[in-house]
């Protein structure tokens, strides 16, 4: 009952402030902090469209919003220039409908178009729409930040003192429904969770909400040694520690070295594709050594042994399911029974088993698609200020995609990487409309340029000190 009175209330909470605020302020002050915080609330059954969860509940309130303030809110939403990006994320809705439609049934299909609706489209379109609003991006840095801070916190206190404190604490009040019933250890820590559901979720919302403050720093005109942003990048190691997740360790180094990479002032806007499409080479030829690696029988006494040893037993006996897959994939529902522990934690071979083949081509050409516009919206900057949030952005993208090495769908950091993916994507919009050889630009006094839709766009960084 109190988690259906507080999906309500974001519901009416959203819809209020998107009629009211608009859509970037609501972005930033609702859907931003209800993802992190109240994910996990129990969904209401809705015959015919998808239940009311967190998520649908603010995807629900945002349109209602737009709807009731159409004028105002179409103004907002006009800014956007559609690119390639954009029709791409709408392009890739479509596999996994036929998949469902031919496997399984046509409601199934309909409810999955409508599940990647409010986590695929939805996260992605807002944030290209709020992070042209100067004020939201502004505004985005502090509810990061003491995000981040609480998350950190309560990470922290999960990974020494009381393990899965908070979603035990939902699920005592009927918010939460989540299989936490056995602590796991690692390095005489026991795996932080928080808000988020999983240690795993955890590690890697560390290193995007990390990177998120990194790029949000100076277009908000403030200094790294400012409280706020101190406090905000050590919850986010907080997170990525408490989490004792190796995919989060790693995903955190291989931000750091991108971000080296991307930041060069000669050739870092050169070597974004060419790191994309390494990437990707990477990945394929570390399964391709996995699948034919011997491993024992017995799982291993060491952690990171261990966990290495189940990424290996799962691509090798998934492969088989993976090869006979087709184009069009297995659907939402297939049986994991022999493959690793019960669990496919593995993004690219559940791709494949579920959606088929093709799905996974679009992924590599989503994934080379964000190297080029991120590359050629470097390539339009002209001072470090503007240079390195870019840097930054497309350096914590890349680390993602080595993340999904293991899980993906179902997990927050799923939805927080389309709204990098779109920050991005706004990004190049606006250095695009400001085209090469623009006016410097000041992080004092941001320069407006106008366009003929008579909208503004506001250079990065776009904050006063």
């Amino acid at each position: 009952m109190l988690s259906t009175i507080l999906l309500l209330v974001i519901f009416l909470a959203t819809t209020l402030m998107t009629l009211t605020k608009g859509i970037g302020q609501t972005f930033v002050c609702l859907f931003v902090p209800v993802m992190l915080f109240l994910n996990l609330l129990v969904p209401v059954n809705l015959p015919g469209i998808p239940d009311l969860s967190a998520e649908t509940a603010l995807g629900y309130g945002v349109m209602a919003g737009c709807l009731l303030a159409l004028p105002a809110r179409w103004k907002e939403i006009s800014q956007l220039r559609l690119n390639l990006l954009d029709i791409f994320i709408l392009l890739m809705m479509i596999p996994p409908g036929i998949s469902v439609f031919i496997n399984d049934s046509i409601w199934d299909a309909i409810s999955k178009t409508g599940q990647l609706f409010f986590r695929w489209v939805m996260p992605y379109f807002l944030a290209r729409v709020a992070f042209l609003n100067q004020d939201a991006r502004r505004a985005l840095l502090p509810v990061v930040c003491v995000s981040v801070m609480v998350l950190g916190f309560f990470a922290a206190v999960e990974a020494r003192l009381m393990p899965y404190f908070i979603t035990r604490a939902m699920e005592q009040l009927n918010l939460a429904k989540v299989a936490n019933s056995q602590v796991f250890y690692r390095f005489g820590l026991m795996r932080a969770q928080t808000s988020l559901g999983h240690p795993i979720d955890l590690g890697n919302m560390g290193v995007i909400l990390g990177g998120l403050i990194i790029v949000l720093t100076p277009i908000a005109a403030r200094r790294f040694t400012h409280p706020l942003v101190v406090g905000g990048i050590l919850g986010a190691g907080a997170m990525v520690v408490g989490s004792v997740s190796f995919t989060g360790l790693t995903a955190t180094a291989a931000a750091f070295f991108f971000l080296f990479l991307f930041s060069r002032p000669r050739y870092g806007a050169k070597l974004v594709l060419p790191a994309v499409i390494g990437l990707i080479c990477f990945v394929g030829l570390v399964m391709n050594n996995m699948l034919t690696k011997p491993i024992p029988e017995e799982r291993p006494t060491d952690p990171l042994e261990a966990s290495v040893w189940i990424r290996i037993r799962i691509i090798q006996e998934g492969w088989e399911k993976a090869m006979n897959a087709g184009f069009f994939g297995e659907g939402q529902y297939i049986s994991t029974e022999g493959i690793g522990t019960g669990s496919i934690d593995n993004a690219y071979i559940l791709f494949v088993m579920q959606y088929g083949w093709g799905y996974l081509m679009m992924w590599i050409i989503f994934a080379i698609l964000i190297g080029w516009y991120a590359g050629h919206a470097l390539q339009r900057t002209r001072l470090p200020s503007e240079r390195f949030p870019v840097a930054a952005l497309s350096a914590c993208i890349c680390a993602i995609f080595l993340a999904m090495y293991t899980v993906y769908f179902g997990f927050v950091y799923a939805v927080f990487f389309l709204i990098l993916v779109g920050i991005l994507s706004t990004m190049y919009q606006i250095f695009s409309v400001l085209g090469p050889g623009y006016a410097p630009v000041s992080s004092i006094s941001p320069v407006r340029t106008s366009v003929s839709s008579g909208s503004s766009y506001h250079p990065l960084p776009g904050g006063r000190g």
